[in-house]
């Protein structure tokens, strides 16, 4: 069996990521995991992998479909507001407010973030994530929007808020 990282031969103990990979143990303190994804980042590959500004590195195939730009996260924004308008809910569209940002601007490990004044929102997506991810997060944060709409946020425990959320995140894949 040959290594993903570095294409030599393996021979004693090894380490599989999540996606399959395998790779040798002494890759580990050199290898970079996609901030997209989370497999490792395979520095040959092709199609080639990406260096962001804050860091991160988004593997090869999260590089072709990656969310780099603004017009990238409408089309996907625009996505899910057709998944939601075939569920009946819709939005104040002109009260929300999407931004990508880098890792040093949204919450520690969150993909996404969303905060409100009134009934004003802002949502902070992370820049780099590929469309199926960057979809299912934008269909998230867009319910936790729907949730304070219809006034329920209150009655729920965090757990059953991001619990409802994750559902219609996974009902948009």
């Amino acid at each position: 069996m040959k290594c993903d990282y570095c294409n030599l031969e393996i021979n004693g103990q090894y380490y599989i990521d999540s996606w399959g990979h395998n790779f040798h143990c002494n890759h580990l303190s050199e290898a970079k995991v996609c901030g997209s994804c989370g497999s490792i980042v395979i520095p040959t590959s092709t199609p080639r992998p990406v260096r962001l500004d804050d860091g991160r590195s988004i593997c090869g195939n999260c590089s072709t479909d990656a969310i780099l730009n603004d017009w990238q996260m409408n089309r996907c924004i625009n996505a899910v507001y057709e998944f939601y308008k075939r569920g009946k809910i819709s939005f104040p569209r002109q009260n929300i407010k999407f931004t990508l940002v880098n890792e040093n601007k949204i919450v520690k490990n969150a993909l996404g973030f969303t905060s409100s004044i009134g009934n004003r929102y802002t949502v902070k997506l992370l820049l780099g994530l590929n469309k199926t991810i960057m979809c299912s997060v934008i269909t998230h944060e867009l319910m936790h929007i729907h949730l304070h709409q219809i006034d329920v946020v209150d009655l729920l425990t965090k757990q059953e808020n991001e619990g409802i959320c994750e559902v219609a995140s996974f009902f948009s894949l």
